[in-house]
């Protein structure tokens, strides 16, 4: 069983998440809208991927993968950012090992098409 953790502080876009990948039975998707509660999550599950938007209510996706980073079940856990910023300094999340970033607006079946081939 594949596990894959998004956060977003927008709850319609977590169900759109939740939408996309609820007819794959090999996928399980966890929601959070807190980086808080996605934090007391994987302090008790490992996941294989995680996706997160860049700017969150109460964190931003750095600081959440720098939390994440310092896990040590989760030090290379597929990490994927989110955002809708042009300016981002993406070296700052590839230096914590973020395998890519999405601009947004993106295909939510992008992400689902990057783990189909990311499994094979």
């Amino acid at each position: 069983m594949i596990e894959i953790v998004f956060v977003d502080d927008d709850k319609d876009i977590l169900e759109l998440y939740s939408l996309v990948f609820d007819d794959d039975q090999k996928i399980r998707v966890h929601c959070f809208d807190k980086t808080s509660d996605a934090i007391n999550f994987l302090n008790k599950k490992k996941v294989q991927y995680i996706f997160c938007d860049e700017n969150l209510g109460d964190s931003n996706g750095l600081e959440f993968l720098q939390k994440l980073r310092s896990m040590q079940h989760h030090k290379e856990t597929k990490f994927f950012l989110a955002t809708g910023s042009v300016k981002i300094e993406s070296s700052k999340y590839e230096k914590l090992n973020c395998l890519g970033i999405f601009e947004k607006p993106f295909e939510v079946n992008e992400i689902k098409d990057m783990i189909k081939k990311d499994q094979n």
